[in-house]
């Protein structure tokens, strides 16, 4: 379940950080078709990744609950990616005040439809990109998409921001397409904050205008 807007930008950000893809080159052609239940999204990639595909399959697309449903295995849901070379520089107490406010600036529909946002930041707390799903895993995948169709190196960016709480395959897919530190408004479970120390990405909460860091 996926809310209808950005729909290329999803494609592109599930598919990156699910480890489908590599390299957004390896897809072909992305084709968007209006269905009687909703949308379908059509892509033709390389032979390789058609491979990787198989061996990682879902049975659902673009999961917005807990980022688990429809894997086949325990150890698929588990699948740890390369660690993040380094620890970088950790965003700053005003750094965040700064992006809060931008993101509280470009969501549409957080208080008309309840959405979850999500925005990425250089380390200073400058705006790059935002985006807003149903969705807390979509939200995050289209925000990874806009970086990618705007070929900006997700690994030179500062954080990201979430209004939602931070779980293991959040941590997951950001540790994936090497983002340095990832910052959530809701609680992080334990696993999330195990996961994001063996992944050496940087986790942070920010509430109540306090910006405490997990890992």
């Amino acid at each position: 379940m996926v809310t209808p807007q950005n729909l290329n930008a999803f494609a592109l950000g599930f598919t990156a950080s699910e480890g489908l893809i590599l390299d957004p080159s390896e897809i072909l052609d992305l084709h968007i078709e209006e269905v009687t239940s909703g949308w379908q999204i059509n892509l033709t990639t390389l032979n390789r990744t058609q491979q990787r595909v198989q061996q990682r399959r879902r049975k659902m697309a673009g999961p917005s609950g807990c980022g688990l449903c429809g894997i086949d295995s325990l150890e698929a849901a588990m699948d740890y990616p390369e660690p993040i070379a380094e620890k970088t520089q950790p965003p700053t107490h005003l750094a965040v005040e700064k992006a809060m406010t931008a993101l509280a600036q470009q969501q549409r529909d957080h208080h008309r439809r309840g959405h979850h946002g999500a925005a990425l930041f250089s380390i200073q707390g400058e705006y790059l990109f935002s985006s807003e799903d149903v969705g807390r895993h979509s939200a995050l995948d289209k925000l990874l998409g806009q970086a990618l169709e705007n070929q900006t190196p997700i690994a030179h960016c500062g954080f990201a921001l979430l209004t939602s709480r931070c779980s293991h395959d959040l941590v997951i897919k950001a540790a994936r397409m090497k983002l340095p530190n990832l910052i959530t408004i809701g609680q992080a479970t334990d696993l999330a904050i195990a996961s994001a120390e063996r992944m050496n990405l940087g986790l942070y909460r920010y509430h109540q205008d306090t910006l405490k860091r997990l890992v």
